[in-house]
């Protein structure tokens, strides 16, 4: 009979968590480090956010957000002024992940046995309905996109001398190829917080992977649990980590005197009302030293055309002067 119980229990373990077993709520963290040296914006560090619900029947579900965390600012060769600094991030997509799982483990809160028993319970019992008996020690997790990143930015220098707004997914097809979604992995119950001493890293699923299409992306990261309350988590992306780029880069030279006065000289034979604009703007970028935001929000229309649009014939000469010095403006360091 004594046997006969021994096996019981310990298949509670290894299977379904009894009746009287909790829920628990835990977040999950994570980020993607993405490599794209063809691309204009070379480097993004994605965050992964989201929260997972375990049952008591041991199913898991969850959602989670993908946010930039960093980006490098936008650069590319263009044919005109011919420098590297010829483009602006103006905004980003972020993207969105569902979660489904199981545990694949429980254990008992005096199952002495079990060296992590402490760690998982300091753990659960803060992240759970009521205090449990049983808590999570083995899980399952398979993350599956609902919605993908990209990246808008805004082009100029180019050599039919119209700005063009273009929407780039770099960080799409390096988080589709990384090996993140879509594959199920385990984890040991604990935050990525927890410190193991040995080289394995059971609370962390490390990923990595390449895209092989046209042009090469490269993606690697990790994912796991997290002491952090996933309310209190960043679940969109910081405009701070593109508009920081909107500042003219270290070393830049003001406009020249006889720069100014031949923008003011164009003016005075202006077919355009943008060009006073411009002036104005050039001006306030020689004193600040800042790219002024509704500049770019706002450029299609400031530079008397539609972004994209191609080449108006009726364009103003300054305003192509006006892009070009734009351009050349810095070294793009």
């Amino acid at each position: 009979m004594t046997r006969t119980l021994t096996l019981m229990a310990t298949a509670l373990t290894l299977a379904t968590a009894p009746l009287y077993a909790s829920d628990f709520t835990y977040a999950l963290g994570g980020q993607t480090l993405i490599n794209a040296d063809e691309n204009a914006i070379k480097y993004m560090i994605v965050g992964s956010r989201g929260r997972i619900v375990i049952s008591q029947e041991g199913t898991i579900t969850g959602n989670g957000a993908l946010v930039f965390n960093y980006m490098s600012p936008c650069q590319w060769q263009a044919p005109v002024p011919g420098d590297d600094y010829n483009c602006v991030t103006l905004s980003v997509d972020d993207g969105s992940f569902v979660v489904s799982g199981e545990v694949l483990e429980w254990v008992h809160r005096h199952d002495d046995e079990n060296l992590l028993k402490d760690a998982i319970f300091a753990y659960a019992d803060a992240n759970a309905s009521e205090r449990p008996d049983y808590a999570p020690y083995r899980i399952s997790l398979t993350l599956t996109p609902t919605g993908q990143t990209a990246e808008n930015s805004v082009y100029w220098g180019l050599s039919g001398g119209n700005v063009e707004d273009h929407a780039t997914g770099a960080s799409a097809l390096g988080l589709a190829s990384s090996g993140l979604f879509d594959t199920s992995f385990e984890l040991v119950a604990l935050p990525m917080e927890f410190t193991f001493l040995s080289q394995a890293q059971p609370h962390m699923h490390d990923y990595s992977g390449t895209y092989q299409g046209g042009t090469p992306v490269g993606a690697r990261g990790h994912v796991g649990l997290t002491v952090g309350v996933e309310s209190t988590l960043p679940w969109q992306t910081d405009p701070e980590v593109y508009e920081q780029h909107w500042s003219l880069p270290a070393g830049s030279t003001e406009f020249s005197p006889n720069e100014l006065e031949g923008m003011e000289i164009t003016q005075e034979d202006s077919r355009d009302d943008a060009a006073g604009e411009i002036l104005d703007t050039m001006k306030e970028m020689s004193e600040t030293g800042m790219i002024p935001k509704d500049m770019w929000l706002n450029m299609g229309d400031m530079f008397g055309f539609t972004a994209g649009s191609g080449v108006d014939p009726d364009t103003d000469p300054m305003v192509l002067e006006a892009l070009d010095l734009v351009g050349n403006s810095g070294d793009g360091s």
